[in-house]
């Protein structure tokens, strides 16, 4: 399986950086417009505006142009597997290009009674690991995203904010069990 490398050459990606800018290391802006208050990667979430899966599901779509689905499903079918689940494909790729979500700092949907961001936003901060009594039991979330989160401003808090998001800025956003495991694995690294 291959995989694909995010924000590469001198392509501008949504968030106004290109892959060697990235490469140079992220300003704080740049930092605080991509993650979550509470740390997670909002640029990896399927749903967000201003992410990557949004911003390449619609390069795919301008490269597929108008690839006609009778087409891909008759004559590309009988040669190339696959193609006669095309019209579903393009159905899931055309959702993905056109996500909802803001992201939690410009009203976005939160995870159950989250109160991240206005816990943070109330004390003039940008990030959990920034406030004197985290951890607290005002953010109200739900396990195991509170150990998740606990761990990882932890971890933001030892390490340094711009040194957290190069360390996670390529990982998978949907790291549930495995990678879960890995990045707690670079946590403890560190």
């Amino acid at each position: 399986m291959k995989k694909l490398i995010l924000n590469t050459g001198a392509k501008t990606h949504r968030s106004g950086m290109t892959g060697r800018a990235e490469e140079a290391g992220a300003d704080r802006h740049v930092i605080v417009s991509n993650l979550g208050a509470c740390g997670i990667s909002c640029r990896k979430c399927a749903v967000y505006r201003e992410g990557d899966i949004c911003y390449h599901s619609n390069e795919l779509l301008s490269l597929l142009g108008s690839l006609d689905t009778s087409a891909a499903t008759s004559e590309r079918a009988q040669h190339q597997q696959g193609f006669n689940h095309y019209a579903e494909f393009q159905e899931i790729l055309q959702r993905l290009a056109e996500p909802t979500c803001e992201g939690c700092r410009h009203g976005g949907p939160t995870p159950g009674n989250c109160r991240i961001v206005t816990c943070v936003r109330e004390r003039g901060l940008d990030f959990c690991h920034e406030c004197s009594e985290f951890p607290c039991d005002k953010a109200c979330l739900d396990e195991p995203f509170k150990a998740w989160w606990v761990r990882t401003n932890r971890h933001i808090r030892k390490i340094g904010l711009s040194k957290y998001y190069e360390e996670t800025r390529n990982l998978p956003r949907y790291w549930r069990h495995v990678n879960a495991w890995h990045l707690c694995l670079l946590m403890d690294k560190s």
